[in-house]
């Protein structure tokens, strides 16, 4: 099992991205957009988060990533 931590501050930027595209794509009667979540994992700066939705992208900062050991595959 993989975890990733958001705070709440990356949360807040998530929904607050996420907010304008789903009432946009509700108001004109169509679902909701897909939202999703990239994780890059190592680099010279550690794991870094990303919303996309569509070519818009929102970056979130740096993430806590935690792999479990003896998780299903």
């Amino acid at each position: 099992m993989i975890t990733i931590e958001l705070s709440d501050e990356q949360r807040e930027l998530l929904w607050g991205f996420t907010r304008p595209h789903t009432a946009a794509h509700l108001a004109a009667g169509l679902e909701p957009p897909c939202v999703r979540l990239e994780i890059e994992l190592g680099g010279p700066y550690g794991c870094e988060a990303s919303a996309v939705i569509g070519s818009a992208r929102r970056g979130l900062g740096e993430v806590v990533v935690q792999v479990h050991a003896g998780a299903a595959h």
